[in-house]
């Protein structure tokens, strides 16, 4: 009961005041929302607050500045990068959010939590790589060819039906000795009707977004699909062919590569890139930002935006709306312009 209404003898009585005292508490309290995360933001998220334990856990939060914070994303960006330096701070503002939200005794994480949020912490590039249509065509038949069927078939829905390819394959998380698989296409996704519905969220408790496609709009996947024996279309949709068990990350990561190399993929073309291809491949045929946000189950417009690529082809076409709408006589005319 006293555990149950925050009174004394909660779990979170026992702060000593560091920043390492603070992560034990976050990982560890239920009411924490580090235990709303997927397990695989999860493991992230632990990856990087122990590595952030290791260099300063044990400074005291009511010590320590946003210069203290800005001097470490310094010495992180030197070791490592930008994108890494970011995430660990963004990380460390969640510890203290949650600190904050725990009221007497904690005041420190909502002064420092305060700090960080009047500085600005640079992020590194965004990715600028997306899988194209053509490269997609490649990849399957290098994947047939090396007999793996379901890589083709799970880079296919990834970008046909503009997945994560966790929402594809799935993940493996503990429970009690054992792995137990969830979260990944299974065949009863796909209804009588050939409508394949998957919900798709970050996380377990935010607001998700539904994905609705139908399976003969897209002949490519339809064809992968109808690979499948009639027998074998019961539980996840994608499996492993070495091991008969849906992939683990590693292994869809590990069988990735030298297929997409076989197919002439550049090795900075990454497997989750494919979703970035649907986006922009959705954009360039002129669908509108509505249109793009259904088919990614997006719910921030700036998201979507987020993941379109080659953004010139999008600029071209503005341009030629511009000037098509512009009346008067042209100081030039259409044609080829070399810059010098």
């Amino acid at each position: 009961m006293q555990r149950w209404s925050g009174a004394a003898g909660s779990q979170t009585d026992a702060w000593d005041g560091t920043l390492a005292g603070l992560v034990a508490i976050y990982e560890t309290d239920p009411d924490s929302p580090y235990h709303e995360k997927r397990p695989i933001t999860r493991q992230g998220y632990s990856k990087h607050m122990r590595l952030l334990c290791r260099r300063v856990g044990q400074v005291y939060v009511d010590e320590t500045s946003g210069a203290d914070v800005r001097r470490w994303y310094k010495n992180i960006v030197a070791e490592t990068s930008k994108s890494y330096a970011y995430l660990s701070v963004s990380i460390l503002k969640a510890v203290l959010s949650y600190g904050a939200s725990l009221g007497r005794g904690y005041e420190a994480c909502a002064a420092l939590r305060d700090q960080l949020s009047k500085t600005r912490f640079e992020n590194g590039p965004a990715r600028k790589a997306r899988i194209t249509f053509e490269q997609l065509c490649a990849f399957r038949a290098a994947a047939h060819a090396a007999g793996r069927p379901s890589m083709a078939l799970g880079l296919t829905l990834q970008y046909d039906g503009c997945f994560r390819a966790r929402d594809v394959i799935g993940e493996y998380v503990r429970d009690g000795r054992d792995n137990r698989w969830q979260d990944g296409l299974v065949w009863t996704d796909i209804d009588d009707a050939g409508v394949l519905r998957r919900v798709v969220s970050k996380t377990r408790f935010t607001s998700a977004a539904e994905v609705v496609l139908r399976v003969a709009d897209y002949p490519d996947l339809a064809a992968e699909l109808e690979r499948i024996p009639a027998e074998r279309r019961v539980g996840p949709i994608v499996i492993n062919e070495s091991t008969g068990l849906p992939y683990t990350r590693e292994q869809y990561r590990a069988a990735f590569r030298p297929i997409a190399r076989a197919a002439g993929i550049p090795d900075e073309v990454w497997c989750m890139d494919a979703r970035a291809g649907a986006v922009t491949e959705t954009y360039e045929a002129g669908a509108t930002t509505e249109g793009a946000m259904a088919l990614a189950g997006h719910t921030q417009v700036s998201t979507s935006r987020g993941y379109m690529r080659e953004k010139i082809a999008q600029a071209s076409a503005v341009a030629k709306l511009r000037v098509g709408s512009r009346s008067g006589t042209s100081r030039g005319t259409p044609g080829n312009v070399a810059l010098k």
